[in-house]
């Protein structure tokens, strides 16, 4: 960048001047995960090209690609999941009664000692 004149600190930040033009920097832009989904699951479809999706939404081209890899790969974790997610529930369980029976024993004990101490 020869004849860089620096960053002016104008009303607003990201404004900068080089070879005497002024350029305004873009705000970085947060998309939601469902808009993210919708784009992704259209790239699946392939009824349109990639670059037909992002130019109809706004979004450049190797986004939707990497939304796309992206939804491909983490699909099978959807899938996967879900009888881990029963044993892990069942065993959850088990020890919540495990742990209600313990609180039931010391509470016992515990009103066993206070009559006990105050005899």
């Amino acid at each position: 960048m020869d004849n860089f004149l620096g960053v002016i600190k104008l009303s607003k930040p990201g404004i900068i001047v080089y070879k005497l033009k002024v350029y305004f920097m873009k705000k970085r832009i947060k998309r939601s995960p469902k808009f993210k989904k919708k784009i992704a699951l259209e790239a699946l479809k392939e009824r349109e090209t990639i670059n037909e999706i992002a130019a109809k939404y706004g979004v450049h081209p190797v986004q939707v690609s990497q939304w796309k890899k992206e939804l491909e790969d983490k699909a099978e974790q959807v899938f996967a999941s879900e009888g881990k997610v029963d044993k892990n529930l069942k065993s959850l369980k088990e020890e919540k009664i495990a742990l209600e029976r313990l609180i039931g024993k010391q509470t016992i004990e515990l009103e066993w000692l206070k009559k006990k101490l105050d005899v």
